[in-house]
């Protein structure tokens, strides 16, 4: 694996334990209370992930042969989800519920997903296009673009969360 390839890799395994940890570090009831108003919950914010790790099925898919440099959308990608004064809109199949978010439920999931990114990361042909699923404007990704997206994705969201519990710490 090319060094920077091996550097991203590295930073999903470090952003992604401090998710796991900074969420489990929390109660159910801390999980589930508003920090900042207008903002999702830290549970919402988990369950959001959790749904956007569906990629996984997108990368275990249907995938072609790569007729590009099988990192050419990472830049972007990187630019775009590291962009802290912008805010998107989430795509509807990925909005948390306002459900109450069960954290042993939620942890479990996350690291089911996570597992499964590691099993794609250790195990495929980071090259391949994957071509079930593409995100309109960009095309199909190939899995090392998709493992780069929901890194930059996580380290989006556990710097936000971060902040937020940090200007509320006097409320944990």
């Amino acid at each position: 694996m090319e060094d920077k390839h091996q550097e991203l890799k590295n930073l999903f395994e470090q952003v992604m334990e401090e998710l796991l940890e900074l969420l489990n570090s929390l109660t159910e009831e801390q999980l589930n209370q508003t920090f900042v108003a207008g903002k999702w919950t830290p549970g919402q914010l988990g369950l959001h992930l959790y749904k956007s790790y569906a990629s996984i099925y997108t990368m275990k898919g249907t995938t072609v042969e790569a007729d590009r440099p099988i990192d050419f959308h990472l830049p972007l990608i990187k630019s775009i989800l590291l962009n802290f004064d912008k805010r998107y809109q989430a795509p509807q199949e990925v909005i948390p519920s306002a459900d109450q978010i069960m954290k042993e439920k939620l942890l479990l999931g996350l690291k089911k997903r996570v597992d499964q990114h590691r099993e794609v990361w250790n195990q495929s042909d980071l090259s391949r296009l994957c071509t079930d699923f593409a995100i309109p404007q960009y095309g199909p990704f190939t899995r090392l673009e998709w493992l780069g997206f929901n890194t930059y994705h996580t380290l989006r969201h556990l710097q936000q969360l971060t902040e937020q519990l940090a200007s509320s710490s006097s409320k944990l």
